[in-house]
């Protein structure tokens, strides 16, 4: 659902159902006043979900949390294979990732193997910003935080 074109085409069939049944049931022709109630009732709530998906896909999703569900087990012990999880849009337009931070973004090109497609999301733990010192030795992530001179395991 990451296209427009099908954000778009969403809303507007539930629009068409909604004046289809105004179509079929116009209150004007109701002879009495209880018997377009139901039709009413049917238009009412085809009105609230266009309003509500209409937000979800044009506001919420696009700008503000993303639901995201995790395939591999590349975040074990944080996150499992098979959860989801909401993310904030927000929060890295206001700041910068600190350290130990969860992030999402896109994957870069250098990353994309035969079995990535494009355009995948990673999600990974923030190990290091910018100034600190972060190095390897046998398999143990270790990191120097700038202007410190103390190295922490990470």
């Amino acid at each position: 659902m990451d296209s427009w074109f099908w954000r778009i085409a969403i809303v507007l069939a539930i629009v068409v159902v909604r004046e289809f049944v105004r179509y079929l049931f116009p209150p004007d022709s109701q002879p009495s006043a209880d018997s377009g109630e139901g039709s009413k009732w049917i238009i009412e709530m085809l009105d609230s979900a266009a309003i509500a998906i209409g937000l979800v896909l044009f506001i919420i999703q696009p700008f503000l949390l993303q639901a995201f569900f995790i395939p591999s087990g590349s975040m074990e012990n944080t996150l499992l294979v098979g959860d989801r999880l909401l993310v904030s849009k927000l929060v890295y337009r206001l700041k910068d990732p600190s350290f130990q931070d969860v992030v999402v973004f896109k994957a870069p090109e250098v990353a994309l193997s035969g079995d990535t497609p494009e355009g995948s999301d990673f999600i990974k733990r923030c190990i290091g910003t910018p100034g600190d010192i972060v190095y390897v030795v046998n398999r143990q992530v270790y990191r120097e935080p700038s202007g410190e001179s103390t190295f922490y395991q990470v």
